[in-house]
């Protein structure tokens, strides 16, 4: 038995269709906004932030001391301070590569406890100190492990200048009563007299040539 299909079914689709002078400037206006957008440089991922500036520290000379010793007659230690010190702490543990250490001693503020002996160590048998007035430290790097820091540097004294390492201890760290972060430090460290031409008292052995220097430091965020 022969069907006939429905007339709906029989009815042509007609596909929407663009007329040529629509379609191709459309088409030209496409393909030109690809090729700019290749040319444009890709947005960045994230945006760079700048390292932040690394605090200054000042030293604080009223709860900071310099004191050394040096043995006796092959008997005991004779031991001093230095009274008059300055000096300045860049310094932020996440920016060591940017960290430096600048410390400066007056010779002259020697103090043994002993009028006489002082005068001995201003004059031409030690310190010199008419000549050489200072005793400078200035870091060359500074490296953390934990909580100490490991400090190379140089010290420039009596016209000499030698290599030093330290290894300091980051003892802790508050707040003044303004408010400014402090950080206290300590090391203690050996300097041979001899390299810096002070031989007094070598030859007879009444006077040691390793000068053991101890430093308590505490500064303060300008």
């Amino acid at each position: 038995m022969r069907t006939t299909a429905p007339k709906a079914l029989l009815v042509p689709y007609h596909y929407p269709t663009m007329r040529s002078s629509t379609l191709i400037p459309s088409l030209l206006l496409g393909a030109a906004g690809l090729a700019i957008a290749a040319l444009l440089p890709s947005a960045p991922s994230a945006i760079a932030v700048a390292p932040a500036e690394v605090p200054v520290f000042a030293l604080d000379p009223v709860h900071s001391s310099v004191n050394f010793r040096v043995m006796h007659m092959q008997t005991g230690y004779a031991t001093g301070r230095f009274n008059d010190f300055s000096g300045e702490f860049v310094y932020d543990p996440k920016q060591l590569d940017k960290s430096k250490i600048s410390f400066t001693i007056q010779a002259g503020s020697v103090d043994t406890n002993n009028g006489k002996r002082d005068d001995h160590l201003r004059g031409s048998d030690f310190f010199s100190v008419e000549q050489f007035p200072t005793i400078v430290f200035e870091s060359t790097r500074i490296q953390q492990r934990g909580k100490e820091l490991q400090i190379a540097g140089k010290v420039k004294w009596m016209g000499v200048e030698k290599d030093l390492a330290v290894t300091a201890q980051h003892v802790g760290e508050s707040q003044s009563r303004d408010g400014k972060a402090k950080h206290g430090f300590t090391c203690t460290f050996v300097l041979k007299r001899s390299d810096f031409g002070i031989s007094y008292g070598l030859d007879s052995n009444s006077l040691g040539d390793d000068v053991n220097v101890t430093l308590d430091l505490e500064v303060e965020a300008r």
